[in-house]
């Protein structure tokens, strides 16, 4: 099934909207926007978290952002989904080249599509 919705952030620095999730038995698709409450600057991310050994969904990606390098992984754990709803948490991980990384715990419910 596909999934939409809001999940919580914290530190509570940015939106996180699920435009989209495919949650399968290996992998989990996805296509999340938000924006910075800081200066409001909009974001978008899109990826395919893939099921490691341990049991988790990770998906890790290398942009290059007005040429500064920045990494993000995802991680998400254990999904919970059925027909109603999918209950998700997860970390954000992101690094930016010649900075100390950034994490985010996310954490929510989404609805079906």
């Amino acid at each position: 099934m596909i999934y939409t919705g809001e999940l919580s952030v914290e530190p509570n620095q940015f939106n996180l909207h699920v435009e989209r999730i495919i949650v399968k038995s290996k992998k989990i698709s996805f296509d999340c926007y938000g924006r910075m409450y800081s200066d409001l600057s909009p974001w978008n991310f899109s990826g395919v978290a893939f099921i490691q050994p341990e049991g988790h969904y990770k998906a890790d990606k290398i942009e290059d952002a007005d040429g500064t390098e920045v990494q993000t992984t995802v991680y998400i754990f254990k999904p919970k989904c059925s027909v109603d709803s999918c209950s998700l948490e997860g970390f954000w991980y992101e690094r930016t080249q010649g900075c100390d990384p950034e994490v985010w715990r996310f954490s929510g419910f989404l609805d079906p599509f």
